[in-house]
């Protein structure tokens, strides 16, 4: 009886293998947004960082952070903390560009981020509020700096960082740096008029969110996306509820 039992079981096993052999499995994203009439659509949703390091101003092409351009001085006296007599950018936390009075000033970020916290600033010797530009003399180069993200779309974007943030070795390299391939000493390796008017004038957010809308219009009507951010250190805040996208944009 129990070799019966078990020649039953294993001719059981061998057809139940042919059956399915003629099944071939595949994995691709498919599985994920392939949706049918009677299928309900995924559940997407997407944790944006909101964090002050999102308010970055985008680089400029050739700027390369991998090297120091700290200037090589002694004593290291700032520029913001002594307009008179600075030698370069030395604050670890960077820098933010505030307006005030429908003026911009350049401010050191403190240890808690909070740009409103400053301890000095520099005013711009030249704001142009309109453009959302302010224009700095700084050893001896004019340069225009990006001082306020933009509120107005963009590609169906909108950046609407609360500030510009600045790292004090990227503003070494644009008012200190003396190397061939410094800005804006190179017209070979960088074109432009290096005068500050070619700087991007967009933050880390603006490429987050348009990152965030190529994905979502690309599942356009197959899945409900939903966007948060961080609020605080107890969580998230939503900015975006669960819902089919249909004209993608992001607004805040």
């Amino acid at each position: 009886m129990k070799t019966k039992t078990y020649f039953g079981l294993s001719t059981l096993f061998v057809i139940f293998c042919f059956v399915f052999t003629g099944y071939p499995v595949f994995a691709d994203d498919t599985c994920v947004f392939s949706v049918t009439a009677d299928d309900l659509p995924p559940n997407i949703v997407l944790l944006l960082d909101s964090g002050a390091e999102m308010e970055q101003v985008v680089w400029r092409a050739g700027f390369d952070n991998s090297f120091d351009y700290t200037p090589i001085v002694a004593p290291q006296v700032d520029v913001v903390n002594t307009p008179a007599g600075g030698n370069g950018f030395f604050n670890d936390k960077g820098y933010g560009i505030i307006s005030s009075g429908n003026k911009y000033y350049l401010v050191d970020i403190p240890a808690d981020l909070n740009l409103t916290h400053h301890a000095f600033n520099l005013e711009a010797n030249v704001t142009d509020t309109a453009g959302k530009k302010g224009t700095w003399i700084i050893n001896g180069r004019t340069i225009t700096l990006p001082a306020e993200p933009s509120t107005v779309a963009v590609d169906g974007v909108i950046d609407n960082a609360n500030y510009f943030r600045y790292s004090k070795n990227y503003l070494n390299w644009l008012f200190f740096a003396t190397d061939p391939d410094s800005y804006p000493d190179s017209y070979i390796n960088l074109p432009g008029v290096h005068d500050g008017t070619d700087l991007p004038d967009i933050s880390r957010f603006y490429y987050a969110k348009q990152a965030i809308m190529t994905v979502a219009k690309l599942t356009a009507y197959k899945a409900y996306f939903g966007i948060y951010y961080f609020a605080n250190d107890t969580g998230g805040s939503q900015a975006q509820p669960l819902k089919i996208v249909v004209n993608a944009k992001v607004d805040g």
